[in-house]
């Protein structure tokens, strides 16, 4: 026999995202180990009550025995891992169904919901899911014999001593002589009188390692030690709640303070017991020894002796009763205390008082000569005031008899006034009431002559109203004459538009039909060289038209606003209508020259067309309103109308000289246009009102450091100050050099400003007009003058405000050569005579 101290240091209980054999392994020794730990905490509370000779009944704890017993008993998860191990043809997945199909009924054996390649184990800690993909291959762990013969064969002396006693038959088994309970590790089967020995697994050398090591632990007098780590960084002073129950959970001091609180927890020697507690046995009787003492002080919390226990050098109790002792401990402590401090504050203040009363003795002698002196002196003040108030009493009185004197004759002498005025007023009335007849008598006479002469000017104007009457009624009927005869012209015109307007349908049904069958069988060179003829076509009809009626500039007019949308539409269908409609133009016989109308010929160079459009992107979105245009090949998509210098959003200060006023920052849309900025509370300026503007012929100075707040800079004028910020640095800096710009720029000049390029940085979407391979109008009832932009990536659903627009829009984005971009109008004369 021999002594010897030996340190255990194994890996906590492990449960990740993803758990394979090693995991397996580690909780199974956990397990085992924590029953062990379970076990030898219950041991030693047995034996401390036994050698004090407590009176305990059975202590109930977690018994993991059947949880162990389901991993290593005979058909455990051990013993089926063994036994697919060693079948040729055993796999991961046949494993698996031999596990759910011999524990699926154990409540420790937790089989998964979902049909995946996982199995569960309920351990003391939790359930633990295991991966069962690579679990055979790690349990089997073969090493091939010719590597064994290799390694024996070295000229290493420290490799050559690993595996000198290994035989090849040993090696797979794990070990030979390298460790206790791994090293021959085999499995012995006959077959027809032969016997033959297996190879040992991974997984019954760790079991048999285990059994070596719990022996070795049972014959030791253990000591645990638990650490525990506060925080997964390894600061100071850092401690994390949840962190820290985790690991007491897993390292099972859970249920050692269970089993501790299931007993009695708190123990202390008599002495000690009296020491601490024995102010509460001032009733229990003298002479007593230790332990009758801490009977009586016991008995008198607990009769029963239910909650404690006399041991043969301590007392046993618990928790509960530990604090309710606790408590009335400090009770009688504070009571001692006070009785204390009452004695010693009265003694202080006896001392006190004396040396008080000998110092008041003198000060009220003091005070009483100085109460004597101050009272004659009052009582002096009080004889000389009510002498001075009886004066004044006798002086107001015979103030007040003068008074009464003085008002009784001014009444007298008002009353005399008052009878006065009143006759010199009715005196006043008579002359009036005369002059009023007077006067009366007078405009009675000037009435009369005055309804005379309206009379005789009444039946004069009676007679120029008959006659201007009669001149209006026939002036009225050649009106409404001319009104019939232009009602007539309009509905004529209406027809044939209309009948125009459904030849172009058609003939663009057809043309995208013919062309989507063209696209199937011919490429796009095909059609590029088609455009190019079509172009050519157009402009030798232009040249030959323009040569035959010898149109020229000067015979060009301005279109009349009522018929300039009617013009438009029926001239981009006789565009389409191609080149045979343009030939039957030409014929100098046609009704079409008859009237005065209007051309319109288009042709390909730098297209630009805009206006707003209905945009939808996809199924899920809505509509939303945009700014559209044609510019540099590409439709761009705009938030509003591009039709300011400078716009963005910019936070502005309010006005106010209040607090909130000083502090309200709001954000408001500026537009530059002109000399005027104008804000906005919303982007959309086609339906906002501007909320203020700032005029830049008022600004006397711009302020580029705005204070604290970054990005901002000041418009100084007369009346006050705009305070902006912008939302970066490059913003800020745009807008100051605009408005320094536009500040001492010409009108003319600012004017030419506004009609620079539109800025496709600021786009919402651009779309190549090359990527385009076909326009057309969607005929939807509920969306009259919708029509779709074909891509070969997605299709963009457009609506616009009007039917015109719309044929004007699927002119413009058609992949063809010539486009709405530039317009010629040319007035149609009717040819003279001869």
């Amino acid at each position: 026999a021999f002594g010897f101290i030996g340190i255990l240091d194994i890996f906590g209980f492990e449960n990740f995202e993803v758990n394979r054999y090693e995991q397996f392994n580690i909780n199974f020794a956990n397990e085992k180990l924590q029953e062990y730990f379970n076990k030898h905490i219950f041991s030693l509370e047995q034996h401390e009550y036994s050698k004090e000779g407590i009176d305990w009944a059975d202590i109930e704890w977690v018994d993991n025995a059947e949880c162990l017993d389901l991993i290593e008993r005979k058909l455990g998860v051990l013993d089926l891992m063994d036994e697919e191990s060693r079948f040729p043809k055993g796999t991961d997945k046949s494993l698996l169904e031999k596990l759910h199909g011999n524990h699926k009924d154990n409540p420790y054996y937790v089989k998964p919901k979902v049909n995946n390649a996982k199995f569960g184990i309920r351990h003391y800690a939790g359930e633990v899911f295991y991966d069962i993909n690579g679990l055979l291959e790690k349990n089997r762990d073969t090493f091939r014999d010719d590597i064994l013969k290799v390694l024996k064969d070295s000229r290493s002396d420290f490799v050559y001593d690993l595996f000198e006693h290994l035989t090849p038959g040993e090696a797979s088994g794990g070990g030979g002589k390298a460790g206790k309970g791994m090293g021959r590790q085999h499995t012995v089967i006959k077959r027809g009188g032969r016997s033959s020995r297996k190879r040992a697994t991974v997984s019954s050398q760790f079991k048999e390692s285990l059994h070596s090591l719990m022996s070795t632990l049972g014959q030791a007098n253990p000591y645990f030690i638990r650490c525990i780590k506060p925080n997964p960084d390894k600061a100071p002073n850092c401690f994390v709640p949840d962190m820290v129950l985790n690991q007491l959970k897993y390292s099972g001091m859970m249920e050692t303070v269970r089993i501790r609180r299931s007993g009695y927890p708190v123990r202390r020697e008599f002495k000690d017991f009296l020491f601490r507690y024995g102010v509460l046995g001032r009733e229990v009787g003298r002479g007593l020894d230790d332990r009758e003492t801490c009977v009586g002080i016991l008995m008198q919390y607990d009769a029963t002796n239910k909650d404690w226990q006399l041991g043969k050098t301590k007392v046993f109790y618990r928790e509960n009763l530990e604090r309710v002792i606790e408590r009335t401990r400090d009770i009688q402590l504070r009571a001692v205390c006070r009785v204390i401090y009452g004695v010693v504050c009265t003694v202080i203040a006896r001392r006190r008082f004396l040396k008080t009363k000998a110092k008041i003795v003198i000060v009220q002698k003091m005070v009483k000569r100085f109460l004597c002196v101050r009272r004659f002196i009052r009582t002096r003040k009080a004889v000389v005031c009510m002498q001075r108030f009886e004066r004044g009493r006798q002086a107001r009185k015979l103030y007040a008899r003068l008074l009464e004197q003085k008002r009784i004759e001014e009444q007298r002498r008002r009353e005399e006034e008052r009878r006065r005025e009143e006759e010199r007023q009715r005196e006043l009335e008579r002359q009036q009431r005369e002059l009023e007849r007077l006067e009366m008598e007078k405009r009675e006479q000037e009435a009369a002559e005055m309804r005379k002469k309206l009379e005789d000017e009444e039946a004069r104007r009676q007679e120029k109203e008959e006659a201007r009457l009669r001149a209006e009624e026939e002036e009225r009927l050649a009106t409404l004459a001319k009104i019939r005869e232009l009602e007539e012209e309009h509905q004529r015109l209406e027809e044939g538009r209309r009948r125009r307007a459904e030849a172009a349908a058609a003939a663009q049904r057809a043309e995208e039909e013919a062309r989507l069958k063209e696209k199937e069988t011919a490429k796009m060179q095909g059609e590029v060289e088609e455009a190019y003829e079509m172009l050519g076509s157009l402009d030798n009809a232009l040249k030959a038209f323009t040569g035959r009626f010898g149109l020229e500039e000067g015979e060009q007019g301005e279109m009349e606003s009522d018929t300039e949308e009617d013009d438009l539409e029926s001239g981009f269908e006789e565009m389409k209508s191609g080149e045979d409609e343009s030939e039957e133009s030409q014929d100098p016989h046609s009704s079409k020259f008859r009237a005065t109308g209007q051309l319109l010929l288009q042709y390909e160079e730098e297209p630009s067309f805009e206006g707003y459009l209905m945009f939808k992107g996809g199924k899920r979105q809505g509509w939303t309103r945009r700014w559209a245009i044609i510019k540099d090949d590409a439709l761009m998509f705009f938030e509003m109308k591009q039709d300011a210098i400078k716009q963005g959003w910019l936070l502005k200060k309010s006005s106010g000289t209040g607090t909130l006023g000083r502090r309200n920052w709001k954000r408001r849309y500026f537009a530059l246009r002109g000399k005027t900025i104008y804000y906005y509370s919303e982007s959309d300026l086609s339906q906002a009102k501007p909320q203020g503007a700032i005029d830049l012929k008022d600004v006397t100075g711009i302020i580029e450091e705005g204070g604290t707040r970054e990005h901002a800079f000041g418009l100084v004028t007369a009346e006050r100050t705009f305070h902006l910020t912008a939302e970066t640095a490059m913003d800020k800096k745009e807008w100051v050099e605009v408005i320094r710009r536009v500040r001492t720029m010409p009108e003319q000049k600012v004017k030419s400003m506004l009609a620079q390029e539109v800025d496709p940085r600021k786009a919402l979407l651009t779309l190549d007009l090359e990527l385009i391979e076909s326009v057309t109008a969607t005929d939807q009832e509920k969306r009259p003058n919708a029509f779709a932009v074909i891509t070969p990536s997605r299709v963009f659903n457009l609506i616009s405000e009007s039917s015109a627009e719309m044929h004007m829009w699927i002119g413009a984005l058609s992949p063809r050569k010539f486009t709405l971009g530039k317009t010629i109008f040319y007035r149609m004369l009717e040819p003279k005579a001869g």
